[in-house]
């Protein structure tokens, strides 16, 4: 338990630390000219009513990929001799006792004209009683369904995005599959759907923030599990 075991001596350091406040941590690891990882992330405290399944979904998260990063440079770095680099930023985007939203930002650079990024969405909140990670699939309100948000809210919004950055009407995107649900974050005004670079073109695109405020969303999200998505 490598994140846990650091946070718990910066604990020490404050007394007046919020309930819900994570504790940020960091991790650093070299090898000059060779390759480079910085790890921050956040732990919440126990008293948080959802930091359990947090910690260990941020945790298993960030191992997973220095993992496979340390794999891939093993395996690929006498072709490249480039300094490799791993850089990792989580975003709480909502943190408290109904829901916690993290977004972890990867960026890797092993050679090239430009780093590769990953973004990687956790979503926790209480169903039934029990606090779990959660899908758009489970916060959809009993009438609809997540392929029935991605393709009528979130679809236009993506194909008028690349419009505007493509000019090419002829490319447009016919269906999202539900697969392309799972990378969203939640915050007090809405959900943001997250979409990294390559999703839908070439690089240059960039990535695409496609945000729905809870206006938008109404109707569409359980407001049992989400009590903003009245509004």
């Amino acid at each position: 338990m490598l994140l846990i075991s650091t946070v718990l001596m910066a604990t020490t350091l404050s007394s007046k630390v919020d309930s819900q406040r994570p504790i940020w941590g960091t991790i650093h690891e070299s090898e000059t000219g060779r390759y480079s990882i910085n790890v921050a992330y956040p732990v919440f405290p126990n008293s948080h009513p959802l930091s359990k399944p947090v910690n260990d979904l941020i945790e298993s998260s960030i191992q997973k990929g220095i993992s496979n990063y340390k794999k891939s440079f093993a395996e690929y770095y006498d072709s490249y001799q480039h300094e490799w680099d791993l850089t990792v930023e989580p975003v709480i985007a909502r943190n408290d006792s109904k829901v916690v939203s993290v977004l972890i930002y990867r960026s890797e650079y092993t050679g090239g004209n430009h780093p590769n990024t990953h973004t990687e969405a956790i979503n926790v909140a209480v169903i039934n009683k029990k606090p779990q990670s959660i899908t758009l699939a489970d916060i959809a309100s009993p009438t609809t369904t997540s392929y029935r948000i991605l393709n009528d809210l979130v679809l236009p919004k993506i194909n008028d995005a690349r419009l505007k950055r493509t000019n090419d009407s002829e490319t447009t995107i016919a269906d999202l599959p539900v697969s392309f649900g799972k990378n969203f974050i939640i915050s007090k005004n809405g959900i943001t759907f997250v979409y990294d670079a390559y999703t839908f073109g070439a690089y240059v695109e960039g990535s695409y923030d496609i945000k729905l405020s809870w206006a938008e969303l109404k109707g569409q999200i359980n407001e049992k599990i989400i009590p903003e998505a009245l509004n």
